[in-house]
């Protein structure tokens, strides 16, 4: 009777010992978000053991509110929180009325003339070489075929007037070599030109990008982004707080 009741009591106390802890199921939205519990960073989306008794979330992330959930954890429990932070109560405002009005004035001053500049610079310059190509190939055929006709000619008049011929079609196919091999190089430069002009004029925009102003910072709240902030842990979440 003695062993029986000493057993009860021994499991008993291992049982009250199991209890003491619970177990915490969270997802934060949006995956960057910093995300601390009691203090320490954790990944957006956790799945960990925890103490029994009452325990601190703090989320924060860029144009998103500040989120602190304080949350009770019994023993042999599980809290599952799964939450959407809230956008910051200016970010409308930066979002209408500075962020659109930017994106717009960008696109009409940068994208679009170099979108148009661009393509017209291109297809110009391919439609040019491409009939210096066909002018290329023709006073090439032209040579040839007098070639042909001095190498057949029956008469030495003949011969002679193939000759000069000749060197007429091969002075002009030539000369649209040398053409066409120069403006090669012309449009080459040019592509190069624009590229660097392109670049520069898409760096001038992006330096001026409106980038919003958080009212309440990292360091206002002591948290420190980590590395392994998009960790990812599979869970099951199903209730939403």
């Amino acid at each position: 009777m003695q062993n029986i009741l000493t057993f009860l009591l021994l499991f008993l106390f291992v049982e009250g010992i199991a209890q003491v802890h619970g177990r915490l199921e969270l997802k934060v939205i949006p995956s960057h978000s910093t995300v601390k519990l009691d203090g320490a960073t954790i990944p957006t989306i956790y799945h960990s053991k925890m103490d029994t008794g009452w325990h601190q979330i703090q989320a924060w992330a860029s144009t998103y509110q500040l989120v602190t959930k304080d949350f009770y954890v019994a023993p042999d429990s599980t809290v599952r929180m799964y939450f959407t932070m809230p956008r910051a109560d200016d970010y409308p405002d930066y979002y209408n009325k500075v962020l659109m009005p930017y994106k717009r004035k960008r696109f009409y001053s940068a994208h679009l003339p170099c979108l148009a500049i661009g393509g017209a610079l291109l297809g110009g310059s391919q439609w040019h070489l491409q009939k210096l190509r066909n002018e290329r190939n023709t006073a090439f055929e032209k040579a040839e075929i007098a070639l042909r006709n001095y190498k057949v000619a029956p008469s030495l008049e003949m011969i002679e007037n193939a000759k000069a011929d000749y060197a007429v079609q091969k002075e002009m196919y030539t000369r649209s070599v040398k053409k066409l091999n120069r403006h090669g190089w012309i449009y080459s430069s040019s592509y190069v030109v624009a590229g660097v002009g392109i670049y520069y004029l898409q760096k001038f925009w992006a330096n001026r990008y409106p980038y919003y102003e958080n009212k309440v910072r990292l360091s206002a709240i002591g948290i420190r982004p980590t590395s392994d902030l998009n960790t990812v842990y599979y869970m099951g979440i199903t209730v939403d707080l």
